[in-house]
């Protein structure tokens, strides 16, 4: 009965709308635009050759800009040896991958095989290091990036790290209905931008990175990524642009894989002495359960929020996690939750 009238809500929804607008939200790097790759792949037409083209680009300077934030610790704070530093130097200098070519990819896949620059990467949420989350994916596969005939992989396009400028649009057809993803800078710079996408909005996805726990932002070294988004979180939530139109608001705890790996060396009482761990359920569903208890605190919209753990480079987790967003959009829609 219910799957009957989520059928017909959405044969309504088409008569009444055009398009059902969804506006991903969260700070920088929660993985927004890796969720919108993959809503592309899925749905849309897939990566075009002009996608790739870019990618093939943006990936060897993704793996060198990994290694210089590297590198740069190991050489103000490091002595090196007379034959490496030379080495690392030349790294820190160069600024176009292009001109480097193959020879600068086995330059950085060396020093990934380095011990010195293996214990600071090791060492990378303590030193504070600015480094994306993929840095581990970029260094391996670093000298088939640099190759003159390279053709990136979907994998490798998810992995690609663009920071977000502007606004995005995505638009794609799922069941009959026509979808606008809109995608947005998460950085502080840009949410000035944020206004201008909040009209005629269906719904909002917010991202939280749960791997940032322990690390500061980009934009300011002083300032938890955890405890950015939650502010932000609770900012936006209850800002007077959604007040009174019951905007359904779906929070996605992202990069959960990446979580799981990291709590199990770093505790989330590492950042948050409050938190205990009980005898109840593994260290990962405690760890998520008390960060998604704080984003709830921090909750001041006028629906139902919905929360989901995701990994935004997972296809299958994003399929089904969207498909529960549609329903979950379908229900509050029809007013199950009241």
């Amino acid at each position: 009965q219910v799957s009957m009238m989520i059928e017909q809500s959405l044969k309504k929804e088409r008569q009444e709308s055009d398009e059902i607008k969804i506006l991903l939200l969260g700070t920088g790097s929660a993985g927004k635009s890796t969720f919108a790759k993959q809503m592309k792949a899925i749905h849309d037409r897939g990566y075009s050759s002009l996608d790739r083209e870019t990618y093939a680009a943006v990936l060897p300077m993704n793996a060198l800009n990994a290694m210089q934030s590297i590198v740069s610790h190991l050489v103000e704070n490091v002595k090196l040896s007379k034959r490496m530093k030379p080495k690392y130097l030349e790294l820190l200098s160069t600024n176009d991958v292009r001109e480097g070519g193959k020879n600068l990819g086995l330059m950085i896949a060396e020093m990934w095989d380095r011990q010195e620059v293996q214990e600071v990467y090791k060492q990378r949420s303590d030193l504070q290091l600015s480094m994306d989350s993929s840095a581990e994916y970029y260094f391996n596969n670093v000298t088939r990036f640099f190759q003159p005939d390279f053709v990136p992989t979907e994998e490798d396009m998810l992995r690609a790290r663009v920071k977000t400028t502007g606004i995005r649009e995505m638009k794609f057809n799922y069941e009959d209905v026509d979808f606008t993803l809109i995608d947005v800078g998460g950085q502080r710079s840009e949410r000035r931008k944020w206004i201008h996408c909040f009209d005629n909005v269906t719904a909002v996805i917010f991202l939280a990175a749960l791997d940032e726990y322990d690390l500061v932002l980009e934009e300011d070294k002083h300032t938890n990524r955890l405890d950015e988004s939650l502010s932000l979180f609770g900012e936006i939530t209850g800002s007077q642009f959604f007040e009174g139109r019951r905007t359904p608001w779906i929070l996605f705890l992202n990069k959960s894989d990446l979580f799981h790996k990291k709590i199990q060396e770093r505790p989330l009482s590492h950042t948050f002495p409050s938190f205990e761990l009980t005898g109840e359920g593994s260290a990962t569903r405690q760890s998520v359960a008390f960060i998604q208890d704080k984003f709830e605190q921090k909750f001041r919209g006028d629906s139902v929020l919905t929360v989901f753990v995701t990994c935004a480079l997972k296809r299958d987790n994003c399929a089904k996690v969207f498909e529960a967003v549609r329903e979950s959009f379908v229900r509050s829609s029809m007013g199950f939750y009241d």
